[in-house]
């Protein structure tokens, strides 16, 4: 008897069912939209960080959107493909079989969250406007409803952050073999890989400009 189940929405069942979704998306096509979710994600990811740095003390609106749109797609796809490459090799080392390729596409739709995230800013920027990148922000605190409105939409935005994260441990873990913990494991290893030789190096820079 042929398989009737329906297949899944990755758009909405990335949510409930990365792993299932992840596997169909492994089964079907691997490269399908990684690199537009990588470049999507990193602007998206790039606007983020513009408001908590505060760009809006020393930037227009307009700019910090230019300037994410510019380099966030770039930092999305940098992440992508040395994101790809160091999970790989390091859940080698763990027992992980998964090849860069899918790694790259566990990593790319696991932003979907993120993505839809973004419809946010829609809101955001109607309600809050250039106070969303300034640390002065004075209509906020003339209006107690604008400030408890903005807590929210922090709250949602940290609350997506962090299922993303849980998402993506989830996806690794389906590409890799293995659990969502031991896809923690792994990230952690390839974030060490990063950061020992970067301290040694300032160690060792240290030791001589001494």
């Amino acid at each position: 008897m042929e398989n009737s189940r329906k297949p899944l929405n990755p758009w909405v069942s990335m949510w409930t069912k990365p792993r299932a979704t992840m596997q169909q998306i492994i089964d079907e096509n691997p490269d399908r939209l990684v690199i537009l979710l990588a470049v999507v994600a990193g602007f998206s990811q790039a606007l983020d960080q513009a408001s908590v740095d505060n760009r809006g003390d020393h930037m227009e609106v307009p700019v910090i959107f230019i300037m994410s749109l510019v380099f966030g797609p770039v930092g999305g796809l940098i992440g992508l493909y040395l994101g790809g490459f160091l999970l790989s090799w390091t859940g080698n080392w763990i027992g992980g079989v998964a090849s860069a390729r899918f790694i790259r596409s566990a990593i790319a739709w696991s932003n979907v969250p993120i993505i839809w995230a973004m419809l946010l800013w829609i809101p955001e920027l109607l309600l809050f406007g250039e106070e969303l990148f300034t640390s002065a922000t004075p209509s906020l605190e003339a209006n107690p409803i604008l400030a408890t409105a903005m807590l929210g939409f922090g709250l949602i935005q940290v609350t997506v952050g962090v299922w993303t994260l849980v998402v993506f441990f989830k996806c690794l873990g389906q590409v890799q073999g293995f659990s969502a913990w031991k896809a923690v494991g792994n990230s952690l290893l390839a974030g060490l890989v990063i950061i020992i030789p970067v301290f040694v190096v300032a160690f060792a820079i240290g030791l001589v400009t001494g």
